[in-house]
C-alpha cells in the first residue's frame, strides 16, 4: 500500500509538471531533478534549453553528492541539491536571476528595485549602483538579517529619487496592505457599517488608506525613530482614515472609549440613531482627536465647550441623557460596590439584600453624575433644579456614610491642628 501511494503521488507530480516542463526535459532527468526544475520554472518561466542546462548541472552536483554521502553530514549534502545563485549563474540572464533571487528573499529591496526597474524607470547608473550594493552585501557578513531592511532603505535613499523610492515602497507593502484591508473589510461587513456607500468604492478607499499608511510609516525599515513613531501613527490614523474605518474601530475595538461621540456610536441601536447622526458623531469624534493632537505642542484649545455644543446639536435631549448614563455607568457601579463594602465594615448590612442595595446605590450615582454633567454643559435653572432634586433623594445609607466620612475628616483636622 505504501509503495502504491508513493507511485500515485509521483504520477500526480509528473502530470502536474508536464503542464510546465516539456517531455524532452522531463525524460532527460530523474524525478528529484525534475522536481527542482518544476519549482524553478514555476517561479520564472524558462526556455527548454536553459532548463536542460540547469538540469545537467544538477546531475553533476548529484554525482558529487553521491561520492561524498558517506563522509558528509546529511545537512551539508543539501547544498548540492539547492536552487541557488551558483547553480543558475551563467545560464540565466541577469534579470531572470534577479527575479528568482527576489522570489527566494522578498525582504531584499535591492533585488525588488531591479525586478521593478522598468516601472521605477531606473537609469543604467542606478541599476549599476544597486547591483554593486548587492554584491557588497553578499561579500559581507556584517549585516544581521533583522538589520538588512533598514540598510536597504538607507542605500536606496542615496540611489533613487523620492518618487522612485516611494513607488518602490508601495511595491514592498502591496501584499501586506491587501491582506490588512481584506481583514478589516471582513469586520466592516460583519458589522454592516457600509450602508449608503458603493462597496467597491469604499473597499478601494480603505486599500488606498492602508497602502499610504504603510508606505509613509515604513515600519519594517525603521524609517522613523521609535520615540516619534507612535505619535506619527496616531496622527496619520486620525487625519487620514475613512470614517467607516473609525466606525468599525469604535464598535469592534472600543477605540476612543472616553469620547462621548464614540460612546453614542457604540450604542447607536439603543439610541435609535439615524445614519446622518452617526456620520455627524464620527466627524466630531475625529475633530476632537485632531484638536487633542494640536494641544500637545500649542496653546490648549477649549475642547469642553466644543464637545458640549456639538453633542447637544447632534442628539435629542432624550438621546443625550441615555448617552450620559452609559458614559457614567462604570463609575457608578464602582461607587455602589465601594459603598456596600463600607457598610460591611461598619456592620450596617443586617437585613439588607446586597444586590438590591447595590442596584439602588448605582442608580442614584448615575443620576447624580448625569445631573452634574448637565449643569457643566449648561447651568440653566432647569439643570440646576434637576441636580438639587437628585441630591435630595440620596439614599439614607449613603447619607450615613457621608456623615461618617465627614466626622472622620473633622477628627483628623482637629488632631493635626493640636499638633501645631
Amino acid at each position: 500500500m505504501k509503495n502504491l501511494l508513493h507511485t500515485l503521488c509521483l504520477c500526480g507530480f509528473i502530470q502536474f509538471t508536464h503542464a510546465q516542463l516539456s517531455p524532452k526535459v522531463i525524460n532527460q532527468f530523474p524525478a528529484h531533478i525534475v522536481t527542482n526544475l518544476g519549482t524553478l520554472n514555476s517561479r520564472i518561466a524558462l526556455t527548454e534549453d536553459k532548463l536542460t542546462q540547469i538540469g545537467q548541472r544538477m546531475l553533476v552536483n548529484d554525482s558529487i553528492a553521491n561520492t561524498k554521502k558517506n563522509n558528509l553530514d546529511p545537512e551539508k549534502l543539501k547544498q548540492y541539491y539547492s536552487l541557488n545563485k551558483a547553480l543558475l549563474e551563467g545560464v540565466l540572464h541577469y534579470t531572470e536571476l534577479e527575479k528568482f533571487l527576489y522570489q527566494e528573499d522578498k525582504t531584499n529591496r535591492l533585488l525588488l528595485a531591479l525586478v521593478q526597474a522598468p516601472q521605477l524607470k531606473l537609469n543604467s547608473d542606478q541599476i549599476i549602483a544597486i547591483r554593486k550594493q548587492i554584491e557588497k552585501l553578499e561579500n559581507s557578513n556584517t549585516k544581521k538579517p533583522e538589520k538588512r531592511i533598514p540598510y536597504y532603505r538607507q542605500k536606496l535613499d542615496s540611489i533613487l529619487d523620492k518618487k522612485q523610492h516611494s513607488l518602490l515602497t508601495y511595491y514592498v507593502y502591496t501584499d501586506a496592505s491587501k491582506a490588512q484591508t481584506n481583514q478589516e473589510w471582513q469586520e466592516i461587513n460583519q458589522l454592516q457599517i457600509i450602508k449608503n456607500q458603493d462597496p467597491k468604492k469604499a473597499y478601494n478607499e480603505l486599500l488606498n488608506y492602508n497602502t499610504a499608511r504603510n508606505v509613509f510609516l515604513d515600519e519594517d525599515a525603521e524609517k522613523f525613530p521609535s520615540k516619534i513613531l507612535s505619535d506619527l501613527k496616531q496622527k496619520f490614523s486620525i487625519d487620514k482614515q475613512p470614517l467607516f474605518l473609525m466606525h468599525k474601530n469604535i464598535l469592534a475595538h472600543n477605540e476612543y472609549k472616553n469620547s462621548i461621540f464614540a460612546i453614542a456610536v457604540r450604542h447607536e441601536k439603543l439610541l435609535e440613531l439615524t445614519p446622518a447622526q452617526v456620520d455627524s458623531l464620527l466627524v466630531k469624534c475625529k475633530k476632537v482627536e485632531q484638536m487633542k493632537n494640536e494641544q500637545k505642542n500649542n496653546t490648549p484649545i477649549g475642547l469642553f465647550p466644543f464637545v458640549n455644543q456639538s453633542i447637544s446639536e447632534i442628539l435629542t435631549p432624550k438621546q443625550l441623557l441615555m448617552v450620559l448614563s452609559k458614559k457614567n455607568e462604570d463609575q457608578a457601579q464602582s461607587y455602589a460596590n465601594a459603598s456596600w463594602k463600607q457598610l460591611e465594615e461598619q456592620n450596617w448590612t443586617a437585613g439588607l439584600d446586597k444586590n438590591t442595595t447595590i442596584k439602588e446605590f448605582r442608580i442614584y450615582k448615575i443620576r447624580s453624575l448625569v445631573a452634574n454633567e448637565r449643569v457643566k454643559m449648561d447651568n440653566n435653572k432647569i439643570n440646576l433644579f434637576a441636580r438639587r432634586d437628585v441630591e435630595t433623594k440620596k439614599p439614607e445609607l449613603l447619607q450615613k456614610l457621608d456623615e461618617l466620612q465627614a466626622a472622620e475628616t473633622n477628627a483628623k483636622s482637629t488632631k493635626n491642628a493640636l499638633k501645631w
